[in-house]
Order: C-alpha cells, then structure tokens, then sequence
C-alpha cells in the first residue's frame, strides 16, 4: 500500500483541456467560416478546407430546432436528407471531376454545411413571419439561391478540376438547398 505521500499528481477540473477544444471544435473557425458564407460572392475556399464538419452539425441541429419551434419535429428528416444529399454530391462532384482528383467527403459535408447558414436564417425568419406568405415565399428563393450560389463557388474552388464548371454544380446543389427550402415551407 503506498502512503500519501508517495501518490503522484492527481488530475483535477482545472487541469483538463476545455470542452470544445478536446472535441475539436475551435469556435473561431466556426465564425469565421460562417461570416465567409454571409459575405456571398466573395469566397474564400481556403479557410473552408480544413474538413471542420461542426458547422455541419451546429446548423443541421439549430435548423431542427426552429422547425421545432414553428411546430414540426423533423430532426430525422433533417439528419437523413442531409447524410443523403452529402453522399450524392459527393459521388457526383468526383464523377464529374474524373481521374484528374476529386474531394473528400468530410470536405464536401463541411463546406455545403456551412452554406446551410443563410437556410438556418430563414427557417428562424418563418418563426415568426409566416412561410407561406408573399415574404416568405420571397425569402425563401432568396435563402436557397444564396445558399447554392456559395456552396456551388466554394465547392468549384476546393476543386481545382471543376474550375469554370460553377453553373454544373450550381444545379445539384439547387437541388440539394430546395429540399430544405420544402421542409421549412
């Protein structure tokens, strides 16, 4: 039995990492990936490259959260539609950018993560503003062109293959920010 004061250090509260930062989630990056999709049409890829899918699941989880309080539970059809949608423009950006190098998934579900942001808006906008009206309804294009138009640049951008191909992107991820759109509608 050894005695007390043999015993070494003991790890105390004040001695662990922080909570985000021993989940890998460092919070700057977040906004600052988050201002880079609001800013529009002036991207920088770049910052957006490192995979970081938080985003991905800060914004899946925050637009689940004003559909729960416009009263619909759609956390599954959420969670579901967006692991699909990911999967799908995934296989589809690597056919279309051949032998010549693609993406990597954990890439591809970051970045079109992060251009849920301006969805994520408008799904706290129907809130309170009614989504089926005349605003809403105008909002809404507005929310899903934007959000294709980023994700559409920043993917071509991370893709170095698919340059000058912005508008073969742009209809996938259409595709892909409508369905959102309908959930919220």
């Amino acid at each position: 039995m050894k005695s007390s004061s043999s015993m070494t250090h003991f790890n105390t509260f004040d001695d662990e990492p922080p909570l985000l930062e021993e989940l890998g989630i460092n919070p700057k990056q977040v906004i600052k990936n988050s201002l880079s999709v609001l800013k529009g049409f002036n991207i920088n890829a770049e910052s957006m490259d490192d995979g970081d899918v938080s985003g991905t699941f800060l914004y899946s989880f925050a637009l689940g959260c004003f559909h729960l309080l416009a009263g619909k539970f759609q956390f599954g059809d959420i969670l579901g539609l967006m692991s699909v949608g990911l999967v799908a423009l995934y296989w589809l950006l690597n056919v279309m950018a051949g032998a010549e190098g693609g993406i990597e998934l954990n890439r591809v579900s970051a970045m079109v993560g992060y251009c849920m942001f301006p969805m994520v808006i408008y799904a706290g906008i129907c809130v309170v503003v009614p989504s089926r009206s005349l605003a809403g309804v105008i909002i809404a294009v507005i929310a899903t062109l934007w959000c294709s138009i980023v994700c559409a640049k920043i993917l071509v951008a991370a893709t170095p293959s698919l340059k000058g191909s912005t508008g073969l992107v742009l209809f996938p991820c259409l595709l892909f920010f409508s369905v959102f759109t309908l959930l919220t509608v």
